[in-house]
């Protein structure tokens, strides 16, 4: 008996079966999750290291949360130590009742700080998976594996992520927020977008103004491109729900703004001339241009050198004809995004550049969108040049979800 074995089968099992199938679409977020795990397990060895091998959070900030969080689990809420006069301290209005439950099982001192980084670990992952899923929507697999692996390797996001602080899952829950925009907008679902921009709005205050000015821009558009439905006023949520900070804060302290800001920002200092106030302030804001955003300042910029030419060319892109889908539903999450960064800089410089704009950091992850989506951009126009002509992308099959390249092989009768 004769046994017929078909070539491109028998070439499909050898390639499935190959180490070649690890690096290909199905395996991206596994080799992410490793590298986040990884990339935070060095972190917080060298963080360890630096402290002389005992926990210590880099940041003074830490320790006010832990102890307001610490004081609330008592029954104080709100007081830094017991029998205070209540105050607004933490600048974070939800993170303290984040942290309490490491109190409330009886994790005291610097075990309470692992319970953060626990917290801050967990950001990090669906930050890193979901900032993933947002680059293969907008631009494909290249774009994807860009975002995800540059948000991946940025030093100081890294080391947001493990000082124990709010701001890394509030950098989470923007992305978070960005990522289900994408995905509920074109259904109508609104009550899940809701409630990450609810959550990203109590977690900073900056969250609550551009969170807010998202979501009034995005019922803009749905009204005027869709016509009024009641389901947007899900919309509002974040927007009415973040006023619950400041109103706690009239109620105990008698003034609305946290007194963190109050301390920190020069705007808040009476006696300034308000031209020196300008004057600084566009000083921090061409600096940190320089500094961050060109990557003059090497060594602290996690971005290369001259990278803002090359994401507003990205952006260019984006808001051109040049997006994968044209759809006026994703060149408006291109405009909401861009408003976002711009407007955050706008915010942030409100605030002194201590530890090299530490403030600036949760929005890192839009500029690194928009420098992935331009190195995209300059290789297929290279790719062009030397092909003769057209976009080497386009010329290339589609690949498959599993197996990129596999079933689009021809197949022997």
């Amino acid at each position: 008996m004769t046994v017929q074995v078909d070539a491109t089968q028998t070439d499909r099992i050898t390639v499935l079966g190959s180490p070649i199938r690890l690096f290909t679409q199905r395996y991206d977020t596994l080799w992410l999750a490793t590298g986040s795990a990884a990339i935070t397990l060095v972190t917080f060895i060298f963080g360890l290291w630096g402290s002389g091998w005992h926990l210590a959070p880099p940041l003074d900030d830490t320790f006010i949360h832990l102890q307001y969080a610490q004081q609330l689990a008592a029954g104080h809420p709100f007081q830094y130590n017991t029998g205070d006069t209540p105050s607004s301290g933490d600048s974070s209005f939800i993170y303290p009742f984040m942290l309490a439950p490491a109190y409330l099982v009886g994790l005291n001192g610097m075990k309470a700080f692992l319970y953060a980084d626990l917290l801050n670990f967990v950001a990090h992952l669906v930050a890193v998976l979901l900032f993933y899923s947002i680059g293969l929507r907008l631009g494909g697999r290249p774009l994807a594996l860009l975002c995800g692996w540059f948000f991946l390797l940025d030093g100081r996001l890294n080391w947001m992520f493990l000082a124990g602080m709010e701001t890394g899952i509030y950098g989470a829950a923007l992305i978070g927020f960005f990522w289900l925009w994408l995905h509920d907008i074109p259904t109508g679902r609104l009550w899940a977008l809701a409630a990450v921009g609810t959550f990203a709005a109590l977690l900073r205050t900056e969250g609550h103004m551009l969170v807010s000015l998202a979501c009034v821009l995005t019922f803009i558009y749905l009204w005027r491109s869709r016509g009024f439905a009641w389901r947007y006023a899900w919309l509002f949520v974040p927007l009415v729900a973040g006023l619950a900070p400041y109103a706690v804060n009239q109620i105990l302290t008698g003034y609305w703004q946290f007194n963190t800001a109050l301390s920190k920002s020069i705007w808040y200092v009476p006696y300034w001339p308000l031209h020196e106030k300008l004057a600084l302030t566009v000083g921090w804001g061409m600096t940190a241009l320089k500094d961050i955003y060109l990557g003059l300042q090497i060594g602290s910029s996690p971005f290369p050198i001259l990278a803002a030419p090359v994401a507003i060319l990205g952006a260019a892109y984006a808001l051109g004809r040049g997006v994968i889908n044209r759809a006026s539903t994703y060149r408006f999450l291109h405009i909401l995004l861009i408003v976002t960064f711009v407007v955050s800089i706008g915010v942030e410089l409100l605030l002194p550049p201590i530890h090299f704009y530490r403030y600036w950091q949760p929005y890192d992850f839009i500029f690194w969108l928009y420098l992935a989506l331009g190195l995209v951009r300059l290789a297929r126009g290279v790719g062009s040049r030397v092909s003769g002509g057209g976009d080497w992308v386009t010329k290339c099959p589609p690949p498959a979800t599993d197996y990129p390249g596999l079933p689009h092989q021809p197949q022997r009768p």
